[in-house]
């Protein structure tokens, strides 16, 4: 690896080309491809292969994780788009980095500790959280089949196996979803709309490890596309591919199970649960908001998204000229209502917002 001075140059300059491709706007171009496999080699020569920086890069997404006959060129290119934005992001941090902390003869980049608390993690289960009670039907049958622990399977969204408080949530969950040894993605309709669940399942493909598609409540083979439309996906609504979801991971986990005559419970309550569309998961709350009367700084906000796909708040309260705070709370009505769905960076928390 270079001295300081070199790698700086080395990063500035994909930062530059990084530039020079978001005036092109071509999602699937020969100069993309090159930048990409460039930069993934300049990050891993200058803080070490295996490194977390590495890795943050290996999770930018560019493309839809999940792609269905409904998905448009349009929605491609905004995907693409929104991973160049990350990548500058990413690229501007990692400059810093080296500027703040590195000695001028360089430093040597070392791969990422692993945490103890993701360590002793062994089942990641992505999901929407209005799915959270099947997510906590899965996330039950695979701790009584193996006898794990809470603390080894990790369900966001679900009471006993969420993040611990005060954990850097953006840091520790890009960190699980490349290093847990088994991940289960659950795909229901509702779930194809959830930017943490398409980033999580971008990402954890990228990794090459290990990744099971579960279907429920509606959605089916169909329901894939893009990267993951080549995996096998189990289908919850049947019993058997329940117990071969858990003989799975098991098998991913070398663990061994208990007798099938003491989970039979959990395996019925997850086919139940997975057998009801309960309108794919809106809840009546949604539902109710659904039928909100919109007022004419809603329909303003719903024009100017439509004009400028992928803003974000201040971007529309200052089209608008509103505060942030009115914004955002007639941002919220919209998005309860069903009009406006949103990406969220991992890494800034900043919501992009698009018509539904």
């Amino acid at each position: 690896m270079g001295d300081k001075q070199k790698a700086l140059d080395r990063l500035r300059r994909q930062l530059d080309d990084l530039a020079r491709l978001q005036t092109q706007g071509n999602a699937a171009g020969d100069e993309f491809s090159r930048w990409h496999r460039a930069t993934r080699v300049v990050i891993e020569n200058s803080f070490g292969h295996g490194s977390r920086h590495t890795d943050e890069f290996r999770a930018l997404t560019f493309s839809p994780p999940i792609t269905t006959e409904k998905t448009t060129d349009s929605d491609r290119q905004w995907w693409h788009e929104a991973g160049l934005r990350r990548a500058r992001l990413l690229l501007e941090g990692l400059i810093a980095e080296v500027e703040e902390y590195w000695n001028d003869a360089g430093s040597v980049g070392t791969p990422a500790v692993v945490s103890p608390a993701i360590s002793e993690l062994k089942i990641f289960v992505s999901h929407r959280s209005i799915d959270g009670d099947l997510a906590k039907g899965i996330a039950d049958l695979l701790r009584r089949a193996m006898l794990l622990s809470v603390k080894e399977i990790r369900c966001t969204s679900v009471d006993g196996y969420r993040l611990t408080g005060g954990a850097d949530t953006s840091a520790q969950l890009r960190s699980e979803v490349l290093q847990v040894p088994a991940f289960l993605g659950l795909i229901t309709p509702t779930s194809m709309t959830s930017a943490y669940v398409l980033f999580e399942l971008g990402a954890r493909w990228g990794a090459g490890r290990h990744l099971c598609p579960l279907l429920g409540r509606g959605a089916d083979d169909k329901s894939l596309g893009g990267p993951l439309g080549g995996k096998s996906a189990l289908h919850l609504t049947n019993r058997a591919e329940v117990i071969q979801m858990v003989e799975e991971v098991a098998g991913v986990l070398t663990k061994a199970l208990e007798p099938w005559h003491s989970l039979d419970a959990d395996v019925d309550g997850v086919v139940k649960l997975a057998s009801d569309l309960r309108t794919n998961g809106i809840g009546h709350e949604q539902q109710r908001d659904r039928k909100l009367k919109l007022d004419e700084t809603e329909l303003q906000i719903l024009v100017h998204i439509a004009k400028d796909g992928g803003s974000g708040a201040a971007d529309i309260a200052r089209a608008l000229s509103l505060s942030i705070e009115k914004a955002l709370y007639y941002i919220n009505r919209l998005v309860s209502a069903g009009c406006v769905d949103y990406v969220e960076n991992w890494g800034t928390r900043e919501k992009y917002y698009s018509l539904v």
